[in-house]
């Protein structure tokens, strides 16, 4: 039976990321004021949608028991598409056929990379690392290593980066919000969902019950190859331009926000309230830390020490090792 102290504890425990980014954000405000202005929270809210939208999408995998380093490159290349068909034969292509274009060639190298990882045997973590290298390299190519930019695109083409709902509301965190319900009630409240879990927490019991895994495992990288290329359509349209590796700035606080979330609420469980907590902390921090002038190592640095704390974490929260990072 579970004493007061230890209800107490756990709680603590399990909403720390939420009562460290109330401190960090009054400590942060009241070194730099601008912090607290409405602008710059917009600026954190925005930053940590793009992030946030990437991070839902690896929890799928690493939910799954596997792990993809290469949505970085593939957020880069839908990107990159987003504002080569503005340009296409000099009058750009139609968004509505652009976009899903986009959208269907990064669920294909979602695709690619199940058949790396269920087909080939290859182990994740060294078999994305090779498509993330094929990704990022024909990225490169087709834009010969240089920013590529327009300034001719139809009004549409600023609704997922640049249009402000009410005037007030980013559109990027509505996105971030449609693609957390819609995975919150995906994972929780659906069969579909306790497939994911069950397959990354016990394969062999997965198979015994008669779950399908490769088709699970198949499908978290469909969804995690979809919403890269959701997140590089939203951040071509708030540039109007990009570059090879645009996606690659979210590639470790993606990466981070998946495992540190998945401290908040559950005991080293990867969690979708947790993704998108841990990507508003980083955010927070990032933001922060630019405001009051530290320099961009200093932010490294303390990406690196969360990343280990995290895993350290997880691993004494749930007594085994993390799934999908092992070689």
């Amino acid at each position: 039976m579970k004493t007061k102290k230890s209800i107490i504890l756990t709680g603590l425990r399990r909403f720390s990321l939420l009562i460290v980014i109330f401190f960090l954000f009054i400590i942060f405000w009241l070194i730099e004021p601008a912090f607290g202005s409405g602008s710059n929270i917009i600026n954190i809210l925005r930053e940590a949608s793009i992030q946030g939208v990437l991070a839902i999408g690896l929890t799928y995998v690493v939910i799954s028991g596997e792990i993809d380093l290469s949505f970085g490159a593939a957020a880069s290349l839908a990107s990159v598409l987003a504002v080569l068909f503005l340009t296409f034969r000099n009058v750009g292509l139609n968004l509505w056929i652009a976009w899903p274009l986009i959208l269907i060639v990064t669920t294909i190298v979602g695709y690619f990379n199940s058949l790396i990882v269920v087909k080939l045997k290859i182990p994740s973590l060294l078999g994305t690392i090779g498509s993330w290298l094929v990704i990022g390299g024909i990225t490169a190519l087709v834009t010969k290593g240089t920013t590529i930019w327009t300034s001719r695109y139809a009004p549409a083409f600023e609704v997922p980066g640049r249009l402000k709902l009410f005037g007030l509301i980013p559109f990027p965190i509505i996105i971030l919000l449609i693609v957390a319900i819609v995975s919150v009630i995906i994972l929780q409240f659906t069969r579909l969902g306790r497939y994911f879990y069950a397959v990354g927490g016990n394969k062999s019991a997965a198979i015994h019950v008669g779950i399908n895994v490769d088709r699970i495992k198949t499908l978290a990288y469909i969804l995690l190859g979809f919403l890269a290329g959701i997140a590089g359509i939203t951040m071509a349209s708030m540039f109007a331009s990009s570059t090879p590796t645009v996606g690659q700035q979210f590639f470790f606080p993606a990466i981070i926000s998946v495992f540190l979330g998945s401290i908040f609420l559950k005991d080293g469980i990867p969690n979708i309230a947790g993704t998108i907590v841990a990507s508003l902390f980083l955010a927070v921090i990032s933001n922060g830390f630019n405001l009051i002038g530290l320099q961009f190592w200093y932010v490294n640095i303390t990406q690196g020490i969360l990343m280990i704390f995290a895993i350290a974490m997880i691993q004494i929260l749930s007594g085994k090792e993390i799934k999908g990072v092992k070689m």
